[in-house]
């Protein structure tokens, strides 16, 4: 009761509001996360299917703690491999792999590439889910949804040769949103989700077996540490904190995982690596 009615109150602290959003979710999701989230209350809300089927998906972070795991093999071994923004893989095969199937990007990526900055990142044999950060979730608004499908329909003329898919225009984002609320509670949010929760959001429904390689929470991740395996600097010039409170869903996110995870917590922190089933778990309700 203490967890349920305390922890959705964290996300209004703003001083000492990281120090106080970790050890909440330590306690009320690490320790008390031995309790999985019910698929009943998830079933529904995943978007319509980008593409066929597929029934393994490994999806791969950019976390710190995939450095030395030598997931590498694992990884190329799925039908699907879906990465993130920049997130590089040559140097760090035997860690994260090399495969690659779809490429999930922001609109600050996308932006870069209609300047021409950043190409290296950028795979025409890829697919490309687009997703925005900015649009219709958080304080910010930045964009709307009107001027994300401009850009998404300018990249998309710019890479006639390349497939790209509006995740705006599934709704997932704010589906997703409205879930992690009826979980956590109305927590703020500068940004929408991470690039990472939406591209998960996404894959579910068309994966029958969702791996997921450093986003889940476990005890062997510093959440408040946001680096990233191919830079020791904080990802997007910020420090772990600022990067909790631009996304205040952050920390829920990875909690979140943990508990819809079908794989032993221990594992889980032994390995960061956790499965979840794709949404036709839902046919079997």
């Amino acid at each position: 009761v203490f967890c349920s009615v305390v922890l959705p109150f964290v996300n209004q602290i703003h001083n000492m509001k990281t120090f106080f959003a970790l050890v909440f979710v330590h306690v009320c999701g690490l320790k008390r996360g031995e309790t999985p989230i019910r698929w009943k209350r998830v079933c529904g809300t995943f978007p319509t299917t980008l593409q066929k089927e597929t029934r393994t998906c490994a999806v791969v972070s950019g976390s710190p703690v995939l450095l030395n795991a030598s997931h590498g093999r694992e990884i190329d071994a799925a039908d699907t491999v879906i990465r993130f923004n920049l997130h590089p893989t040559e140097g760090f095969e035997a860690d994260v792999g090399e495969r690659e199937s779809v490429r999930v990007v922001n609109e600050k990526v996308m932006r870069w590439w209609l300047n021409d900055e950043h190409l290296n990142g950028f795979y025409p044999e890829s697919t490309y889910w687009l997703s925005c950060t900015l649009c219709g979730a958080g304080s910010l608004h930045s964009m709307d949804q009107a001027g994300f499908s401009r850009l998404a329909r300018d990249l998309t003329a710019k890479f006639p040769g390349t497939r790209f898919f509006n995740l705006e225009e599934t709704g997932v984002q704010s589906k997703a949103v409205d879930l992690l609320h009826s979980f956590y509670g109305d927590f703020k949010m500068r940004a929408g989700l991470t690039t990472g929760a939406v591209g998960i959001f996404a894959a579910l429904p068309v994966c029958s077996e969702v791996f997921l390689y450093g986003f889940s929470a476990s005890t062997s991740r510093n959440a408040s540490d946001y680096t990233e395996y191919f830079s020791t600097l904080p990802a997007g010039g910020r420090d772990g904190g600022d990067h909790l409170v631009h996304h205040g869903s952050f920390l829920f996110e990875t909690d979140f995982w943990r508990r819809l995870a079908v794989t032993p917590h221990q594992d889980i922190d032994r390995t960061n690596v956790a499965m979840i089933p794709g949404t036709s778990m839902c046919k079997v309700m």
